[in-house]
Formats: structure tokens, sequence, C-alpha cells
């Protein structure tokens, strides 16, 4: 069984790679309507049809302080910032347009601070060839 480690992945937002990315996830989802008649639904079971997809992630990391893309009035990793973006794990990339709905920022005493950065997909997914 051939694997994809995901030591060495990346992912690339606001003009360049996110410095100390821990991980990313993308959920890429069908939304399903309930089709069912009443002539198909005496069969004792409902039926489906999908209609518009979806997806959306997270990418998590501790903050660099020299990665410019969290610093300045405007900085590219906010809420609400638009742009493309790509996920990688070894040679594979997944790339698509992304909104940033969320940006956490933890700050432990035992630990470093750290991101969290929730996404919304907009428009196609594209998978790896």
């Amino acid at each position: 069984m051939a694997v994809i480690e995901g030591f060495g992945g990346q992912s690339v937002f606001g003009g360049g790679a996110l410095m100390v990315l821990k991980k990313w996830d993308i959920d890429d989802q069908a939304n399903m309507e309930d089709v069912t008649g009443m002539s198909t639904g005496s069969v004792g079971r409902k039926e489906f049809d999908n209609t518009l997809s979806e997806w959306s992630g997270t990418l998590e990391g501790d903050i660099d302080t020299t990665d410019a893309k969290f610093h300045g009035a405007t900085p590219a990793i906010r809420a609400g910032a638009k742009g493309a973006a790509s996920f990688a794990a070894g040679t594979r990339t997944w790339s698509g347009n992304i909104i940033i709905k969320s940006l956490k920022v933890s700050a432990p005493v035992e630990g470093v601070l750290s991101y969290n950065i929730g996404f919304q997909g907009s428009g196609l997914l594209t998978y790896p060839a």
C-alpha cells in the first residue's frame, strides 16, 4: 500500500507559504436534496440527489514573527481575506480560491503563539493529477 506522508507539506496563501504550518484539512461536500415522491416513497426508502457542492477547511500552525502575512494594518491573513490557495502533501497539491472565515490566535503560558484559520472554498477545488 502506498501512502503519502504529511511531513514536508505546505499551504500557500497571501503571497507565499505559511511558515510553521502543522496541519491542514479540506472538507469537500455535496449538498443533498430529498427527492422522494409519493410514488417512490412507497418502497419505504428515501431518494436523494446532489445539488450544489462546497468545500472548506482549516490551517493550523505556530506564528513565526518573521512571517509578514500575520502583521501590519491589513495583514494578508485576516478574516475576510480572499485569494488563491494551495495545499500540498508530498507531490500532491489541491488548490482553489478561499475566503478566510476565522482566524484564532492562541497564546498559552506553557506553549508558543499559534493560529487556527477557518476558510471557505469559493468555486472549484482542483484535485491532484
